[in-house]
């Protein structure tokens, strides 16, 4: 089915695509076949394929990625905030079934006050793991004042950190399913390798993408900087957080059993 105006805003159409809108000149009429070889299949593959390369892409370039993202190279990448809370869901799935199958993971005893900040915690973790982009991002923002980068694009960058991070612990809580014991072989130092990377990796990311702009001890100072305020901002949200939830009289403590 073709016209010579858009069928979706009514623009003139001058080529295959719509200047407008972006619609397709050439539409067809919806079948059976059509629907399962292109808008199904055609849909779920370009899905896959803009996850499978965003993946890669922050695994590799994280740090450039970002900058390519902020500078308008867009099409090929899936949405990093889309892909970052389906990646936030898997983690709390696979370790709530850590939770219920393993005996990895530690039990935390508390008190009254203690047990009503550990339901909090529970049922905002996604919350609170989401927390860490506009941190990030703010913290980068003091930082990085040079390049002149606003608020907004430092939350893209901050959002490939935290894909990158997800993206580790996922591997790591899929690994606690294994039937395995991690005080066997290599597994502790694979834990430990895991640790580290997932520890450095927000220096990763921002030294690709701000790294050559600065000598090597401006940057170091910055990114010890930045640590150190992520650190005393989580301190102060942990703070507030009991007050508010213990009204001011928490006297309670979290032992790990």
């Amino acid at each position: 089915m073709s016209s010579k105006q858009c069928l979706n805003c009514g623009n003139e159409l001058s080529n295959k695509f719509c200047c407008q809108c972006g619609q397709k000149a050439d539409t067809h009429r919806i079948t059976v076949r059509h629907f399962i070889e292109h808008d199904l299949l055609h849909g779920v593959f370009h899905i896959e394929k803009g996850i499978l390369f965003t993946v890669k892409e922050t695994f590799t370039r994280p740090g450039k990625a970002a900058m390519d993202y902020i500078n308008g190279k867009r099409i090929s990448y899936y949405n990093i905030f889309y892909l970052l809370l389906l990646l936030v869901g898997f983690n709390l799935l696979v370790m709530h079934y850590i939770k219920e199958f393993s005996d990895t993971a530690g039990v935390l005893k508390a008190d009254k006050d203690g047990v009503k900040i550990l339901n909090f915690i529970n049922a905002n973790i996604k919350y609170l793991i989401l927390s860490f982009i506009p941190l990030f991002a703010f913290n980068g923002w003091l930082m990085f004042r040079r390049l002149r980068l606003n608020i907004a694009e430092h939350h893209i960058v901050s959002g490939f950190v935290l894909l990158g991070c997800a993206l580790i612990a996922l591997v790591y809580n899929l690994l606690l399913l294994l039937p395995v014991s991690w005080q066997d072989g290599g597994f502790v130092y694979l834990e430990l390798a895991l640790t580290v990377f997932l520890f450095l990796f927000p220096v990763y990311v921002y030294y690709m993408a701000f790294g050559p702009q600065y000598k090597i001890a401006g940057f170091t100072f910055r990114m010890m900087a930045m640590y150190a305020l992520f650190s005393i901002e989580m301190l102060i949200l942990l703070l507030i957080a009991i007050v508010l939830i213990s009204k001011g009289s928490f006297d309670g403590a979290l032992e790990l059993a």
